[in-house]
């Protein structure tokens, strides 16, 4: 955006981003940033629009967001971002809950005595 004024020159007016790219593109994209700084919730959202993902209850994935300098992974929503950073971002997969009864499995077992009922954890 441009400033006009009548005395002057116009000015540009500066606008602070964070750039992010993809782990797997070449190029990065922006973010807009009103502040000094941009959380992180912030940033996903940002990030989600500008690349058309699917947004709440339909996503499938989450965002790891790494800051490309110092390599430090932003891990809390609330985390504050400086404008003017550039992040590297990858899609990870939703973290699911187990439900108590799906902890546990039960497996029954026929012995000469009779049956026998053993609790094994699930592997997955």
């Amino acid at each position: 955006m441009i400033k006009l004024d009548k005395c002057r020159r116009p000015e540009a007016i500066i606008m602070s981003v964070v750039y992010f790219k993809f782990h797997s593109s070449n190029t990065y994209d922006s973010v807009p940033c009103d502040g000094l700084y941009l959380t992180v919730a912030e940033l996903k959202k940002g990030i989600l629009a500008a690349k058309k993902l699917p947004m709440g209850k339909k996503m499938s994935s989450d965002l790891k967001i790494i800051n490309e300098q110092t390599k430090e992974e932003y891990k809390n929503d609330d985390d504050m971002i400086a404008r003017n950073v550039s992040v590297i971002v990858s899609r990870v997969p939703l973290k699911t809950r187990m439900c108590k009864h799906e902890e546990f499995q039960t497996v029954h077992l026929e012995v000469n005595i009779g049956i026998t009922t053993r609790h094994c954890q699930l592997r997955r």
